[in-house]
This record gives structure tokens, sequence and C-alpha cells, in this order.
């Protein structure tokens, strides 16, 4: 029964993906832990190889590949790529086994329930118009912006590798609002860059955490069935309206992980 509630979760990870076009893939290590009982680094790892596969399907099935601008993309996804690849190969086994009173797991899921909070808020309050001109050219930047753009990717590629997550809530606003690509060239880029980052950040994980290869696989493709019936209804519902209530939703999973890790688990273990 467990199982069956974690696979029928995963599909509906993968439809709220396909429904909003990003957001729902937030879900996936919660899932992992508490319904099919991964352990944090472990779920935290897998995540990356869902959410990339997923990303990049999700953009081609979606047609948003052809708003990606390719040369903007490389510009932030090197980095975050490379920050994403050093947080799994060697900023997370460099953690301690136990972080002050919180083993290694429970460290990772507080931090991830507070990055939770975090995308909550975002998609809770009214959205704020981006910019919709002033635009550089695909690629075109001066050194000081290439060398922004490059720290911020690489904050972002460590931040979303060590914790499993997609980041495109720090990713879109670097595009629109440092970079200055208008929000309906900005959000498909950003999914390329996601979809890039988090595989390649897998790729550090294996080796340093076990990967159950058959179930990897099914995991990713039950959640790609999910965003292709996702994308499905998306010209059926709007996304903004949706938008809020995922939020919300998020909001609750992340304070339920922060009170099974803080207050269930240890009042088990006094």
């Amino acid at each position: 029964m467990l199982n069956a509630s974690g696979w029928a979760a995963t599909f509906a990870v993968g439809f709220v993906l396909g429904l909003l076009g990003g957001g729902g893939s937030i879900l996936i290590v919660p899932v992992l832990v508490y319904l099919f009982l991964f352990s944090a680094e472990q779920s935290t790892g897998l995540s990356l190889l869902v959410v990339g596969l997923s990303t990049l399907i999700g953009l081609f099935a979606s047609g948003a590949f052809k708003s990606v601008q390719i040369k903007t993309a490389l510009t932030f996804a090197l980095p975050s790529s490379l920050g994403a690849f050093l947080a799994r190969k060697v900023l997370l086994p460099a953690t301690p086994h136990m972080v002050g009173p919180l083993s290694r797991d429970t460290f990772l899921l507080v931090l991830f329930a507070a990055l939770m909070l975090v995308v909550a808020y975002r998609m809770v309050r009214p959205e704020k118009a981006g910019l919709a001109g002033d635009s550089k050219p695909n690629g075109s930047l001066t050194l000081a912006e290439l060398a922004k753009t490059s720290m911020i990717g690489l904050f972002v590629g460590m931040v979303a590798g060590y914790l499993g997550a997609g980041g495109g809530f720090l990713i879109v606003p670097a595009l629109n609002q440092t970079l200055g690509l208008p929000m309906p060239l900005a959000i498909p880029t950003s999914l390329a860059i996601i979809a890039a980052q988090s595989l390649i950040g897998f790729t550090g994980a294996i080796g340093n955490t076990h990967v159950d290869w058959p179930f990897s696989i099914g995991l990713t493709a039950v959640a790609v069935a999910g965003l292709v019936t996702g994308t499905q209804f998306k010209s059926k519902v709007n996304p903004a309206k949706l938008k809020p209530a995922f939020g919300y939703f998020v909001l609750v999973t992340g304070v339920f992980i922060l009170v099974q890790e803080l207050v269930v688990k240890k009042a088990h273990t006094g």
C-alpha cells in the first residue's frame, strides 16, 4: 500500500509539473523519503535524475524548447551544472554525519523544508510583472555581467545539487532581472538550465550514493507519464490560478517535514 501511494504520488508530481510548467518537482524528495522510505541523501540524489529528465521531456512536449535562448542558457548552465556536480561529489560527502544535534539526513531535510517554504512564498505571493524588454542580445554580456551570472549560476547549482531541487525560483529572476531576458523567454530558458544542471548534478551522486537503477528508471517513467498527462490538460486550466493553491500545499508539506524531523523524531528518540 505504501509503495502504491508512492507511485501514485510520483504520477501526481509529474502531472502538476506538466500542468504548471514547473514547481511540482520539489515534491519528489518528500515522496521518496516518506513514501518510498529512502534516506534523504539517496532521495536528493535520485530527485536530480527525475527532475532533469522530466524537465527535459516537458520542455519538448510543450514546445517550449523553441523559445530557449541557447547562448544565455549555456552562460548560466555551465557554472550552475558545475556547482550541482561539486555539491553532490564533494560538498555532500564532506558534510559530517552529525551536524550539531542533527544527523546528516535530518540536516538535509530541514534545509530542504526551508527551501520549500521559500518556494511556497514565491508561489503564493502576487506575481510582479517581469521585465518585458531591454533584454540583451542572446549571449551578449559585458565581462562584469558574465562574472555576476557565473557566480549566481554556481551558487544556484550548489543549492540545487545539494538539496536535489530544480532551483527555477532562483534561475528565472536571475535571467529576467539580472540579464534582462523577457519572461516568455526566461521561463523556457530556465527549464533548459534546470535539465542540464540536474542531470550533471546526478552524475556527481554516482559512486557516492547507491543508485537502484530499475527503480530509478521506473520512477522517472511514472513521473514523465504524469507530466505528459498534465500537459494535455494545461490548455483547459489557468496555471496562474492554480499556482497559489499549489504553493499552499508546498507550504504545508514543508511544515510537515519540519515537524516530522524536529519534533516527532526527537520525541521518539528522546
